[in-house]
């Protein structure tokens, strides 16, 4: 486990082996980050040495700077559609944004927007599998359960220089 202080408040991140298979942030205390990842996993995780690459570019993601997460290897979802749907949302761009019917068009499950909002309502790796890029249909900002939940989706989209115009 890390955690570390961003922009974003304080992140978590949890390893499995070469696998990121949690990410949290948003937190106000590195305690409340810490429990946030206890509550995921079960039991409380051992501290993991040095940074890693992937916490000095969330830093550098909270800095405004364009990251792409694209290399890192989240662990395994339970099912194909799921891991169909984060990987394809894994290579959506910094700044761009996708619906949840055009993502589920892009997996080869045109009819299964609202699974892909389950999906994305579960993802365990927010910003490496960036969540906060799929909208809703006509620019709706729906569905984030981090932090303060869409004003949050809001402040990233406009972080990453997204100058579309959002409903809320």
């Amino acid at each position: 486990m890390e955690l570390f202080q961003t922009k974003l408040k304080w992140v978590g991140l949890l390893w499995h082996g070469e696998y990121l298979s949690r990410l949290s942030f948003f937190h106000e205390s590195k305690l409340d980050c810490s429990n946030a990842i206890i509550a995921f996993c079960g039991s409380p995780p051992h501290l993991r040495g040095p940074m890693s690459e992937l916490a000095r570019r969330v830093i550098a993601y909270s800095q405004g700077e364009s990251m792409s997460f694209t290399d890192i290897k989240v662990e395994p979802a339970l099912t194909d559609f799921s891991t169909r749907v984060r990987a394809f949302v894994q290579t959506i761009p910094y700044g761009a944004v996708q619906t949840y019917g055009a993502v589920s068009k892009a997996v080869g499950s045109p009819r299964s927007a609202r699974a892909v909002g389950t999906v994305m309502r579960t993802n365990p790796v927010p910003l490496v599998v960036p969540c906060h890029r799929v909208v809703g249909t006509g620019n709706r900002l729906v569905g984030f359960s981090a932090g303060t939940g869409v004003s949050l989706k809001n402040q990233l989209l406009k972080l990453e220089g997204n100058k579309e115009q959002f409903v809320l």
